[in-house]
């Protein structure tokens, strides 16, 4: 979520960022990063973790299974979509004129939107992380000054490790699922 926002998404204060799957694994980092940066914040997620994005940071809440997510305020700087089901086409008029989305699961509606992007100042963005010592500084440093932090919702011993990628593969987490090993 750092580096996507950071490198990628080129998070500034007062940009206005969505963020779907706000409260998942990789949703609850960006929450708790973008309002560090002092973003404002506008998540998706289901109706059962709404309390939850409101406690990760979130300033507005939009309920996927109540109300379509291209129903929100708009004019975002930054889309970020870790589990891939926003559709580019439909969310690029809410975006600001040279926002971007950063997307995680190229499907072949993304892939085809992000050949588009070349032709227009919205751009879409792929991204995968790429491990370095000032990132994980920066992210401790977040972590020790309680801006961030990291929800467990489940750790399993490690002979229980397909269990826990069920859970994993199935979606839904709230936060991280960890291995005790």
């Amino acid at each position: 979520a750092l580096q996507t926002m950071k490198y990628k998404g080129k998070i500034k204060p007062g940009h206005h960022v969505l963020i779907n799957a706000c409260c998942g694994g990789v949703g609850h980092f960006a929450v708790q990063y973008c309002k560090a940066k002092g973003a404002r914040v506008t998540g998706i997620c289901s109706t059962d973790k709404i309390t939850t994005a409101y406690k990760l940071g979130a300033d507005l809440v939009l309920d996927y299974k109540q109300q379509s997510i291209y129903s929100g305020p708009g004019d975002y700087d930054i889309v970020l979509d870790p589990v891939g089901v926003i559709k580019y086409k439909r969310i690029k008029e809410q975006m600001k004129r040279k926002g971007n989305m950063v997307a995680f699961s190229p499907s072949p509606e993304i892939i085809s939107a992000w050949v588009y992007t070349f032709l227009t100042p919205r751009k879409l963005k792929f991204y995968l992380t790429d491990a370095n010592q000032s990132d994980l500084d920066e992210l401790r440093e977040l972590i020790e000054a309680g801006k961030i932090k990291p929800h467990i919702q489940e750790v399993f011993p490690l002979e229980k490790i397909a269990e826990a990628q069920r859970l994993s593969e199935a979606g839904h987490t709230t936060g991280k699922i960890a291995i005790k090993i």
